[in-house]
């Protein structure tokens, strides 16, 4: 029972697809899964019993061991935020270091569980620029003589937008939005076909 627990548990630890392992007040790993391994390039066996400092640079191995220590003395779990160069690239990771007790109740390492945020980072950096973008597009529109519209094709031409700087005209853009003023009934009768 006690083997095939042991099993059911290496089984559940190797198939998540975040970073675990089990680091004392050292900083020296006692246990890390399959994926924690294959990230830092190499198979768990590779790195048991080895101190961080030996893995990652020293800027980044210090702030890791200070936050292992600081969890183990606190017993309180933290949660960080890092970029951290493996295997030559930048990765960004949400890391949480969480307290581990032993059979006597005293903490004696930390479970450290990394998920790579890497493309998720990206997306979202990817999303704040072409949001600035609109922004931008949007401020450019709303500053030019020209009033930009949108309508739909359907018959009664729904406006969908209106930039803003058709207030020059006298108009609130939500008039248009909102299907209170059609373009038709703005638009002089000798051009009213041209709508059609």
């Amino acid at each position: 029972a006690l083997r095939e627990s042991e099993e059911l548990h290496r089984t559940l630890v190797n198939s998540v697809v975040a970073a675990i392992a089990t680091i004392d007040v050292n900083g020296r790993y006692r246990f890390l899964n399959g994926v924690a391994a294959a990230r830092l390039g190499g198979v768990p066996e590779n790195y048991i019993g080895r101190s961080m400092m030996e893995i990652f640079p020293p800027s980044v191995a210090t702030r890791q061991v200070a936050s292992i220590q600081r969890v183990i003395r606190t017993g309180k779990a933290e949660t960080i935020d890092s970029t951290t160069v493996l295997q030559g690239k930048p990765r960004a990771y949400n890391t949480t270091v969480s307290p581990v007790r032993g059979r006597d109740g005293t903490i004696e390492s930390a479970l450290i569980v990394g998920r790579d945020v890497t493309e998720k980072r990206n997306a979202e950096e990817n999303l704040r620029t072409a949001l600035d973008r609109l922004q931008e597009f949007e401020s450019m529109v709303n500053r030019g003589p020209g009033v930009v519209c949108r309508w739909s094709l359907d018959a009664g031409r729904t406006v969908e937008f209106v930039s803003e700087n058709v207030k020059q005209f006298g108009y609130a853009p939500e008039e248009f939005t909102a299907g209170r003023i059609t373009w038709q009934e703005i638009t002089h009768a000798d051009d009213t076909e041209n709508l059609a």
